[in-house]
């Protein structure tokens, strides 16, 4: 996946910048806390209800926003890796975790493995 394809698909739909503190909605949207924040404010302002702005789903009251942890640490990643760097600039196609160009996923690729761990207790194991 290109770094633009990347960039593209952890961008808020609001901001269309890299999410910061990424929250999901109950329709399963992600947002910047911000971002989501500041619109359910300019519709509660009109009287609305909350609303997913890509969906459109309304919510009777304000949900609980509770942190992508997962997408944050992607986000994160990508942002600290300098352009032209490398980095974790690949995702993983099997578990979307972050790779560096040219390596292997530490999580699907039982050569990354510690040898010292007991057999089925790698990172993508169920014992893990």
């Amino acid at each position: 996946m290109a770094a633009a394809d990347l960039r593209d698909k952890l961008s808020c739909s609001a901001c269309r910048e890299i999410y910061t503190d990424p929250v999901t909605l109950p329709c399963g949207h992600n947002y910047c806390r911000g971002c989501i924040g500041g619109t359910w404010g300019e519709q509660g302002k009109r009287r609305e209800e909350p609303s997913c702005p890509e969906c459109r789903q309304t919510f009777t009251h304000r949900p609980e926003l509770k942190k992508n942890v997962t997408l944050s640490k992607i986000c994160q990643g990508f942002r600290s890796t300098p352009p032209g760097q490398g980095g974790a600039r690949n995702i993983c196609p099997t578990c979307d975790s972050p790779v560096a160009a040219g390596t292997s996923c530490q999580n699907c690729d039982p050569s990354q493995w510690d040898i010292n761990l007991p057999i089925g207790s790698g990172p993508g194991s169920a014992g893990s």
